[in-house]
């Protein structure tokens, strides 16, 4: 049997994924939102001399601590509030110049005083208010401290090079490589042979970074406003891309076996057909909805093969009609809300790989 304060503790308790409406808050102070509409809260505890902040997710209204004393356990528990007693140990402990995020941790930097220091581990007195700021960083204001603190993401520095290095977020074992206008010039892997140079040791040369990336991405100008124009392998291989128009729209695109694709894009980047020139010539042409912009028919100008899409009033697809000269009845592809069925786009149109029913229209 729990006692009633063990309760009172498992019931401040969060875990990584627990949902907000589960979870007690103890008093709290001041919300604000940012442009994302995540839901940030201040609240400090019962005896209102240990504050914290918690943000609330609006993709699946999940909390978890943003700022204040994270004290994950090894079970990987996230108290956002903890007995009195609990609080005292760590405001012995605890460093008076930190700030705490759970969900980045080692991302995000505080900096009182104008001096930058880690999130991860700052403590506050008592928080009076919290605003996000133009920039989208979250500005705290502690009261007994007397001071405004502004937790802002901790970018990566320069190196030797003039370029940054960042792991990336999708996979692990690649870092990507950007210059200094942000534009994405190289992807390494860092588990083979293929862009092993550890952080802080390019020199800078594009045929070193050539001969040491698993891609390699060239824009037409070397300005922030740079636009893709060719993507380079490791084994040699090359795909160009050509713009044209006051916009520089992408207007065909080739191949290092010297195949060529035309591209008909409009100037709200809708793509209205796609022609093969070489090897094989086709074209393959694309209606849109006018409200929305969604796409309504896709259609081979050679075969007659022409796919329709309807979609809910939420924009998602509910169902794919086929039709073709060389077929005897249309066949239509009916999606519900728990399909997890995927299409793989090609020059004829759309590859059906699963659906949840089909239905032959007679």
């Amino acid at each position: 049997c729990l006692s009633q304060q063990q309760q009172q503790q498992q019931q401040q308790q969060v875990r990584p994924a627990q949902r907000a409406t589960e979870v007690s808050l103890q008093q709290a102070r001041t919300i604000a939102f940012n442009q994302n509409g995540e839901l940030f809260i201040g609240e400090e505890d019962a005896s209102q001399s240990t504050g914290r902040v918690l943000q609330v997710s609006p993709e699946d209204d999940t909390i978890s601590l943003y700022a204040g004393q994270p004290n994950i356990d090894a079970a990987g528990s996230q108290p956002i509030a903890e007995s009195h007693q609990q609080q005292q140990q760590q405001q012995q402990q605890s460093d008076p110049q930190v700030l705490g995020t759970t969900k980045q941790r080692s991302s995000n930097a505080l900096h009182p005083m104008g001096q930058a220091t880690r999130a991860s581990e700052h403590k506050f007195s008592s928080i009076a208010a919290i605003a996000i700021d133009q920039q989208g960083n979250l500005l705290v204001a502690d009261r007994l401290q007397l001071r405004l603190l502004s937790i802002e993401p901790d970018l990566p520095q320069m190196n030797a090079a003039g370029e940054y290095e960042i792991q990336s977020p999708d996979q692990p074992d690649e870092l990507l490589i950007f210059n200094r206008h942000g534009l994405h010039v190289a992807t390494r892997e860092l588990t083979t042979s293929v862009g092993l140079m550890g952080p802080g040791q390019l020199t800078g040369a594009s045929a070193q970074r050539n001969s040491n990336s698993k891609y390699t991405f060239a824009y037409n100008v070397n300005t922030s406003y740079g636009q893709l124009a060719s993507v380079s392998y490791a084994n040699g291989n090359k795909i160009s891309i050509y713009r044209d128009g006051p916009h520089h729209s992408v207007k065909m695109i080739e191949t290092a076996s010297g195949g060529q694709c035309k591209l008909d894009i409009s100037r709200n980047g809708q793509v209205h057909s796609i022609a093969t020139i070489s090897p094989n010539s086709s074209k393959t042409s694309m209606v849109y909805h006018s409200d929305g912009g969604l796409l309504k028919q896709s259609r081979d100008q050679a075969t007659g093969e022409q796919f329709d899409f309807s979609y809910d009033e939420f924009g998602r697809a509910t169902a794919i009609q086929h039709s073709s000269p060389r077929l005897p009845a249309q066949v239509e592809c009916r999606l519900n809300q728990l399909d997890t069925s995927s299409y793989a786009s090609s020059m004829n149109g759309f590859i059906r790989q699963q659906c949840a029913s089909l239905i032959v229209a007679e």
